[in-house]
């Protein structure tokens, strides 16, 4: 018997289903000032990282990657309504790589992304999650803090120690994953 790591798919010579239900959303609303979109920036990201996204997912990304004419971000919030379990992580995670990799603060200092969720559990879900797509990626992982070499403590650039959950990258950006809590300050 092989064993398969979890990126590697079991080879299939099965068609692949169709997308059931709707892909496009009964409802949506774009920012007023849009007049573009950085959805491609996300693709190529979600591509590199090996994430794929169905149709609903990548509208939404579009919805939320909306610039204004100065370039600014046209969208200040985004919902989407979707069920549990049903794909939202795919736009989440793109979403966040974008902003971790490619988009730059316009004052050149680091970024700090917070990952929120209700649930410890959950944070920490996404958390591997990121985890797991990065250190995939070897591109990717090669702008981790010390290049994401593996060590005796664990990959350089990501901390998992006293419940802290981060990913930290040779310019300076972190993503950090946290509940919800009075104690979070959120």
């Amino acid at each position: 018997m092989v064993a398969l790591t979890s990126s590697e798919a079991l080879p299939t010579n099965s068609p692949k289903p169709a997308q059931l239900g709707l892909q496009e959303p009964r409802v949506r609303a774009l920012p007023l000032s849009r007049v573009d979109s950085l959805l491609d920036d996300i693709l190529d990201i979600a591509d590199l990282a090996n994430i794929t996204c169905d149709p609903w997912q990548e509208g939404g990304l579009e919805a939320i990657a909306s610039i204004d004419a100065d370039g600014q971000w046209a969208a200040t919030e985004f919902g989407v309504l979707v069920s549990r379990q049903q794909g939202k992580g795919n736009i989440l995670l793109p979403y966040e790589l974008a902003h971790l990799y490619l988009w730059p603060r316009e004052d050149g200092a680091p970024k700090l992304i917070g990952h929120t969720a209700h649930e410890g559990a959950t944070a920490r879900e996404a958390f591997r999650r990121a985890r797991r797509t990065i250190l995939a990626s070897p591109i990717l992982r090669a702008e981790l803090v010390g290049g994401g070499k593996q060590t005796a403590q664990g990959v350089t650039g990501i901390s998992t120690g006293n419940g802290n959950w981060a990913i930290e990258l040779k310019n300076g950006n972190r993503l950090v994953f946290f509940t919800r809590t009075g104690a979070a300050g959120v």
